[in-house]
């Protein structure tokens, strides 16, 4: 038998205005800190369009409530109950967003998450196969009816609220399905949720054991197997998908719970629920088939955050980041994946921003937002990870002003690639306990600090140019590393190649400096500009040629070209500073002789066999 868990969200609307009340249509601003609020679910008019006296209330605050109001009124029937009450407006996109962030966060639980349901409009849940926002659009009327029956035990939440996770056969994972229900509360705790969460045969048994049922520990939310009957028989027949006129008759006959409905004769009661009574009478019966609608999380992972009180300086900005990755890294783990990609976007204080740019040049202007984008050399999915190279950025950032909202944008996704664990520390890749996750933490850091071009390891490619036999790409530190060599196959080889290989520079130049002529007691001058100087100051350091020995030749490489190269490369070992003498004409005022300054250094250099002229292009350590 299947099992469905029903995590609900009875006050998600108000939750959303107190999260996100700079974002909403209407915002309660500062002036109306503390006061009463209520919210109209809509996306249809814009942020200054008056509210209609006739808009029904989808939701209201507990203050509201406990003045009168209720979802399902009209917001001229509320403002006469409770005086000075604030009309929200939300998008239903928002709703969507937060239950699907839940809905991401359960998949660590469960194998299918669901939104809604596979079925045709269902009046009395969000039972349908349609996008969450499409569904809004219905009649003023029938939003009133279907407000004003649900939530007898809280404030209510809007026509939207549900989250369905399929746990068949996954709660013994974590230890039973009480300790599963306490493990799905705690999440939604932390998204700043209260919820409600109920275990069933069916979705909709679920949904309605959690919307209606007076439980007074969370175990009397789950309903064991062949039980649901039972179950259903104390609630109220409001928590059935029954269209409002039938349930207005049925109040009209007495018939206010589920057990007066099912002791009714089923053929009389089958003509008056319509089409649908077969569905109905068997969800009475405890059997509910209704197929969950797949919930297909969005390619990029978002979480924001907005302050009242303005944040200056990096480190309570970080400390907000670190709950925010916390949300996103949770999500991005649930679905077995790593990102690439870390983006944030910052929205400063517009007084203070409109204030400095009094001041300032048109082509000087501070932004009001600030994009910051981390190109990662290797994919992460763990937080510590994530917030090293954040860090690493922000350190260096220099804000233009205090920070009202932060964004963090998770993307370019990718799987996730998790390392081999060792049966034994002897194991070459965990020898010494080296930790697997290191690597990927360094070089997140390094890309943040230098950039994602100036990090990588160096990789052999096809080229005649010597200079050009090496790339750097990017690391993979978990890719697959070739078999190491045997101590006897090492020196197996460097005994074949020790008469045809020639030691390789360790340092390149970007750009090769041209010397002059080539030959042994030349005294050659290398110009380059010093990195205090200004564009016209050169400095030039001498050198005399000790030595010159050939290292290669090439003729004539990339002959397809306008230029082909034909050069002499060569090594040579060059000294700077006073010859070395030890005859007596080369002594000090002080009559000891002077010390030499050697300094030999090898220096990697080349020839144009066409023009002749030399160029210093690396060096040997």
């Amino acid at each position: 038998m299947k099992r469905i868990a029903a995590i609900v969200l009875p006050e998600i609307a108000c939750e959303l205005v107190r999260t996100h009340e700079l974002l909403t249509t209407g915002s309660l601003g500062s002036d109306a800190a503390g006061r009463p609020f209520a919210v109209i679910v809509d996306d249809e008019v814009t942020a200054d369009e008056a509210i209609d006296s006739s808009a029904i209330l989808d939701a209201v605050d507990p203050d509201a409530w406990r003045y009168g109001a209720r979802p399902g009124q009209s917001a001229a029937e509320a403002a006469a109950f409770v005086g000075k009450l604030n009309i929200v407006r939300l998008s239903s996109q928002l709703i969507e967003r937060a239950l699907g962030n839940l809905a991401e966060i359960a998949l660590g639980f469960g194998t299918t998450a669901a939104l809604t349901l596979h079925s045709t409009v269902d009046l009395h849940s969000n039972g349908l196969a349609l996008p969450l926002a499409a569904t809004i659009s219905r009649s003023t009327h029938a939003r009133a009816e279907l407000t004003r029956l649900r939530y007898p035990l809280g404030t209510g939440a809007g026509p939207y609220d549900t989250v369905w996770l399929d746990v068949t056969g996954c709660a013994r994972l974590v230890g039973g399905e009480d300790i599963l229900c306490a493990d799905l509360h705690d999440h939604a705790q932390r998204l700043d949720h209260r919820a409600r969460i109920a275990i069933a045969n069916g979705p909709r048994i679920a949904q309605a054991m959690a919307r209606w049922k007076r439980a007074q520990q969370p175990d009397d939310l789950i309903v064991p197997q062949g039980e649901a009957a039972q179950y259903l028989a104390d609630l109220p027949i409001a928590a059935l998908p029954i269209d409002p006129r039938t349930m207005s008759w049925l109040g009209k006959l007495g018939i206010l719970r589920i057990d007066d409905l099912a002791q009714l004769d089923k053929a009389r009661l089958a003509h008056r629920l319509g089409p649908r009574a077969q569905d109905l009478l068997a969800l009475i019966a405890g059997q509910d088939d209704r197929p969950l609608h797949a919930y297909q999380p969005p390619r990029q992972i978002v979480e924001s955050a907005i302050f009242d009180d303005e944040l200056c300086g990096a480190e309570p900005l970080l400390f907000v980041l670190n709950r925010l990755s916390s949300r996103a890294v949770t999500r991005l783990r649930t679905r077995g994946e790593a990102c690439t990609l870390v983006s944030l976007t910052l929205t400063f204080d517009r007084a203070f921003i409109a204030l400095e740019n009094r001041c300032r040049a048109e082509t000087n202007k501070l932004p009001e937002t600030q994009r910051i984008e981390l190109e990662m050399p290797v994919a992460l999915a763990r937080q510590d990870e994530l917030m090293v190279a954040v860090r690493a950025r922000l350190e260096r950032l220099q804000l233009p002003g205090p920070v009202t909202a932060v964004e963090l944008t998770l993307d370019g996704l990718t799987s996730q690639t998790h390392s081999q664990l060792a049966i034994s520390r002897m194991d070459g890749s965990r020898m010494g306990g080296t930790n697997p996750n290191a690597l990927p933490t360094l070089l997140a850091e390094l890309s943040a600090g230098l950039g994602r071009t100036r990090v990588g390891v160096l990789s052999l490619a096809d080229s005649h140019r010597p200079e050009a036999r090496s790339k750097l790409v990017p690391a993979d530190p978990h890719g697959s590393r070739p078999a190491t060599p045997t101590t006897s196959q090492v020196d197996d080889l460097t005994d074949s190649l020790a008469h045809i290989m020639m030691p390789e520079p360790t340092r390149i130049l970007p750009q090769p400096i041209e010397v002059g002529p080539l030959e042994i007691g030349a005294l050659i001058g290398a110009k380059a500009h010093a990195p205090s100087s200004s564009a016209h100051q050169q400095r030039c350091t001498l050198y005399l040629v000790d030595r010159l020995e050939l290292s290669s030749r090439i003729d004539r490489v990339q002959w397809w070209s306008a230029s082909p190269v034909c050069r002499d490369y060569a090594r040579a070992w060059l000294r700077t500073g006073a010859r070395h003498d030890s005859s007596p004409r080369h002594s000090s005022k002080r009559g000891h002789p002077e010390r030499a300054y050697p300094e030999l250094a090898e220096a990697w250099v080349y020839v144009e066999r066409g023009s002749g002229r030399g160029f210093l292009h690396g060096w040997y350590d």
